[in-house]
């Protein structure tokens, strides 16, 4: 459900900080320091005296799965963590989102997982001011660094060597400290950690800007996808387009397909096929797999059927 957690208490003097030059070592010239505890990065900005907590929900609940029920859970270790450090009124604590992790890990056997991988290197290029930055065999990566939220796809199990991960593929999106205060100033949002640890902000935040990148289509074969789009109640014309399109979108990418038609045309043709289940990405026709699930529709099913429950 979520991983890294970035969250920042604002007020905190550095005598509120018994031992803090034992503890802590400066990393910065801007008087920034650091110390590591139970699983806690802690970063104290001297000037604005600001304390930075850089944790994993894993690491303060000790296992892997992490639901929507575990919230409150996870507060109250945390806070119990922070009072070892400093000496504040525990009440009078405010924890602010700095940063949210989301994630789904989606199991998918080797055959199947070799497949995702080689149609995600045919999705967008560029997405919502974010891009590709390099094209690996069991990854995909979108990050820019002014960007507000970064998109990494892989395979858990060689990323990590856990055995517990083996054929998992990881589906993460970071909600960086700037997208937290553009989602603040713009939409309202508080940074608020029940709020971002919900079942309504990962659908908003997760499942909905996912959507314009692994779209809601099944993946097919361009033969079958090209039946699919020829028995649709489309017009001629637009199946001959749409044809035209998925076809070009398979041997070229994405990328590819952005020489041949223009912006405009593009979200038109992946709104159509989303209409008739057709994913915009698809498979070889000469692939030992016929068809595949969306990614995006398995990690909906499993957040239910895991994290919400």
């Amino acid at each position: 459900m979520n991983d890294s957690i970035y969250l920042c208490i604002k007020g905190v003097k550095i005598n509120q900080i018994p031992e803090f030059y034992k503890k802590f070592k400066r990393i910065s010239e801007n008087k920034i320091y650091k110390y590591h505890y139970k699983g806690i990065l802690f970063n104290y900005f001297l000037t604005s005296c600001s304390l930075l907590i850089m944790t994993t929900s894993s690491k303060i609940l000790g296992k892997n799965d992490i639901k929507e029920s575990d919230v409150d859970e996870f507060v109250e270790k945390l806070k119990s963590i922070i009072l070892e450090i400093v000496d504040i009124d525990i009440k009078k604590i405010k924890l602010n989102v700095c940063r949210f992790d989301y994630k789904v890990d989606v199991p998918m056997e080797d055959k199947e997982r070799h497949e995702m991988f080689n149609l995600l290197n045919k999705h967008k290029m560029r997405y919502r001011y974010i891009r590709m930055r390099k094209i690996y065999q069991t990854s995909i990566h979108l990050a820019n660094h002014s960007s507000s939220r970064n998109i990494n796809i892989y395979d858990k199990g060689v990323e990590s060597g856990i055995p517990e991960f083996e054929n998992v593929v990881r589906l993460e999106l970071q909600i960086k400290h700037r997208g937290i205060i553009r989602l603040l100033n713009k939409e309202e949002k508080p940074r608020d950690i029940y709020y971002y640890w919900g079942k309504e902000a990962m659908e908003e935040l997760f499942f909905k800007y996912f959507e314009g990148f692994l779209y809601t289509g099944t993946y097919y074969k361009l033969g079958q996808a090209i039946k699919i789009i020829e028995k649709s109640s489309y017009t001629r014309t637009l199946k001959k387009g749409l044809i035209s399109f998925v076809s070009i979108v398979n041997k070229n990418g994405m990328l590819g397909a952005e020489r041949f038609f223009s912006y405009n045309t593009i979200r038109k043709y992946e709104k159509l096929l989303d209409n008739i289940n057709v994913n915009p990405i698809t498979i070889e026709d000469d692939a030992e797999i016929n068809e595949m699930e969306n990614l995006l529709k398995r990690a909906r099913r499993i957040a239910e059927e895991k994290y919400f429950k």
